[in-house]
């Protein structure tokens, strides 16, 4: 329900301002949600394909900046998983194993 439309706000299909708000969370096109900062700052999530766009901007055109995102970002993103590489897998996974945060010495 958080992410679902819960108030109406107009029923302009051409901007993102206009497709509802939830909890916390405006809607945007494409099925996709946002949470909104100042002068064009964003988080965009996109459930249907998996992934999420973070956006950092000082702009006063922030339609043409979620605008950017779905003429150049989205034909980009693809639903299929791409295929297993078996031979750089085991170097992946190594370099994972790798990754460490050190311990905080408060």
């Amino acid at each position: 329900m958080a992410t679902s439309k819960q108030v109406s706000n107009g029923s302009d299909p051409t901007r993102d301002w206009t497709q509802g708000y939830a909890f916390q969370f405006w809607r945007c096109r494409h099925g996709a949600f946002r949470v909104d900062g100042k002068d064009g700052q964003f988080c965009i999530v996109l459930p249907e394909l998996d992934a999420a766009v973070a956006m950092t901007a000082e702009t006063s055109d922030m339609q043409g900046q979620l605008s950017l995102v779905w003429d150049y970002l989205l034909p980009a993103f693809h639903a299929a998983s791409f295929p297993t590489n078996s031979e750089e897998e085991p170097l992946l996974q190594a370099t994972i194993e790798r990754l460490a945060i050190p311990a905080s010495r408060s």
